[in-house]
């Protein structure tokens, strides 16, 4: 695999002021056999996260590995590690395909082969580029320029001073809608000639704009980048990141927000050819460290786990390491399993407790709950407190006390 896909030879050094990719004419990384026969689960979990968490040297390389814990003779966890800026979501799957042909044609004493590929991601960096410097994406960048034109920051409250840079430091929390939830914000998603997506998404918008008290501010969301057929089979980074402006005026209901939603996705949609890179740079927005520029808040939803490949013999079960790390304030992953969903909420640590974090989710829920009970309600009408919450509300607000009495005569 790491000959078919050059991307893996890959290491990246800095001349003067700007990086360049150097590739190897091989790796000297192998399969490493570790035997853990007789580990605890704890132990088991903390090897998991201390191999993800464990950084790469971009300069040297390779900028992947593979270890292979033996647990016992018939139970084997393959640790595949590899440093994004070789690899996404969409390559991971990709590169675990090839693996269970590769494997089975071994074990069935076939010769073991994949076809050639076409491209190299670094045909597809070199058009990239070309197209950037030729005007190709000039009318997309008038788009973008107009579309996110005075575009305010999200101010959310956090529980922590937001610290003079960003230390990167995260954790989740993850809460799963119920089977009823997720089928009625199904239907309300095709009553209105929208996706899941978009319902999900003014649903999250709507809390943002309740905890911050904007009505116009950003949230990104991950596209794959890859339009073009002979993409789909390469391993490379060619995620871009979409910036979808949620704006209104007033207080729109809920279904006339999921139209604007609608609206607004589709066109951006339309311009995602624009690395988000090259946005900053056209834009140029207030650069701080404190934050990322343009957006401090992501939303993406999948559509279920990947069916795992088959390997002759085995049974396969998939899952994601724990990085420990948040790319930015909050990140919101829904998982589309079928019957229910799955939303985890990614937070960076350094601005937010696991406890607020966790009470973001249970408002999110509630929030959809009460946009599809009451639908045609104002969005300052919706409800995200729950009853524990309302009553200290409540209470908070008692600060009645009777008049002293009028002295006499007066």
């Amino acid at each position: 695999m790491v000959a078919r896909h050059e991307v893996l030879r890959a290491s990246f050094a800095t001349e003067g002021s700007s990086v360049v990719q150097r590739l190897s004419a091989g790796t000297s990384n192998v399969l490493e056999l570790v035997e853990a026969q007789g580990w605890s689960p704890a132990q088991l979990a903390a090897e998991i996260e201390a191999e993800a968490r464990r950084p790469f040297a971009l300069a040297r390389g390779p900028l992947w590995r593979a270890r292979l814990l033996a647990l016992s003779p018939a139970q084997h966890v393959l640790l595949l590690t590899l440093h994004h800026i070789v690899c996404d979501g969409w390559s991971m799957g990709v590169l675990v395909d090839e693996l269970g042909l590769l494997y089975s044609a071994h074990v069935r004493g076939e010769l073991a082969s994949l076809p050639e590929l076409e491209l190299q991601y670094a045909d597809y960096a070199a058009w990239q580029r070309q197209s950037l410097a030729s005007g190709q994406l000039a009318d997309d960048l008038v788009f973008w320029r107009e579309q996110l034109a005075g575009l305010p920051t999200l101010e959310l409250p956090t529980d922590h001073r937001r610290p003079a840079e960003q230390s990167y430091r995260g954790a989740s929390v993850q809460r799963r809608l119920s089977p009823e939830l997720a089928s009625a914000l199904r239907g309300l998603a095709q009553r209105h000639d929208a996706t899941l997506f978009m319902v999900l998404l003014a649903g999250f918008a709507t809390l943002l704009s309740k905890l911050s008290g904007q009505r116009d501010f950003a949230v990104g969301t991950p596209v794959a980048g890859r339009a073009d057929g002979q993409l789909e089979g390469l391993v490379g980074l060619f995620v871009n990141t979409l910036v979808l402006r949620q704006r209104w005026q007033g207080e729109p209901t809920f279904a006339e927000l999921v139209r604007q939603v609608r609206a607004s996705t589709l066109r951006a949609f339309e311009h995602q050819d624009v690395p988000f890179e090259r946005l900053v740079e056209e834009l140029r927005p207030e650069r701080d460290l404190s934050r990322n520029p343009l957006v401090q808040v992501m939303f993406e939803v999948a559509t279920g786990m990947r069916r795992p490949p088959r390997f002759v013999g085995l049974e396969l079960e998939l899952a994601e390491g724990d990085t420990g790390a948040a790319k930015l304030d909050l990140l919101v992953h829904v998982e589309d399993e079928g019957a229910d969903l799955l939303v985890t909420l990614e937070y960076a640590s350094d601005l937010y407790d696991a406890a607020s974090a966790d009470r973001m989710l249970a408002q999110y829920e509630r929030m959809l709950a009460s946009a599809i009970a009451h639908p045609g309600h104002r969005l300052g009408e919706l409800d995200v407190l729950d009853p524990g919450e309302r009553a200290r509300l409540a209470a908070w607000n008692q600060t009645s006390h009777p008049l002293p009495a009028r002295p006499a005569g007066a």
